[in-house]
């Protein structure tokens, strides 16, 4: 019976490690260094100027992004409040179950919240642009999506463990 109880520990513990280091790795913010920033910036200038946005939907689409800006990053800054919260309660031999649902809840509550202002902010978006606009915006969206993709990854150009230098020999 010991036997048990202790697998179903280890077994939680290992679960929730693995719960909880996830959206580390998901997370990119931060990452990004000043040139990638110019160069984004530089980048949504010329696609509004493609899609014919003015300067007045320029402004509003701006303070559009600075409010969605602090509030992902408030709700990140809970998030992570909580998980360290809910790490130093599993990482204690005698855990609180109780409260250990309470922070999952917790944090359940937070990633809805999250998804919902992600979706208030396309609707934003809808309304201050006309919809060819917002048309055209998805469509060059997709497009830096699939060129993302087949972009090669990491510093040396390669994936995870590949040695850039040594090319197909065919």
């Amino acid at each position: 019976m010991k036997k048990i109880k202790d697998l179903t520990i280890v077994t939680m513990l290992i679960a929730a490690g693995v719960f909880l280091s996830a959206p580390a790795y998901a997370e990119r913010d931060g990452m990004m260094g000043e040139g990638g920033k110019k160069e984004m910036r530089g980048r949504m200038e010329k696609m509004y100027q493609e899609l014919g946005i003015t300067d007045e939907q320029n402004s509003e689409l701006k303070a559009l992004r600075e409010g969605e800006r602090a509030k992902s990053q408030e709700i990140k800054a809970r998030i992570a409040e909580i998980k360290g919260a809910m790490r130093a309660e599993l990482d204690k031999p005698d855990t609180d179950k109780i409260k250990v649902d309470g922070y999952v809840d917790d944090l359940t509550a937070l990633y809805r919240e999250k998804i919902g202002a992600r979706v208030e902010g396309v609707m934003s978006v809808k309304k201050i642009l006309t919809p060819e606009q917002f048309s055209a915006l998805h469509e060059k969206k997709e497009e830096m999506k699939k060129d993302r993709k087949e972009r090669p990854h990491g510093r040396f150009h390669g994936r995870r463990g590949e040695d850039p230098s040594q090319e197909d020999e065919e």
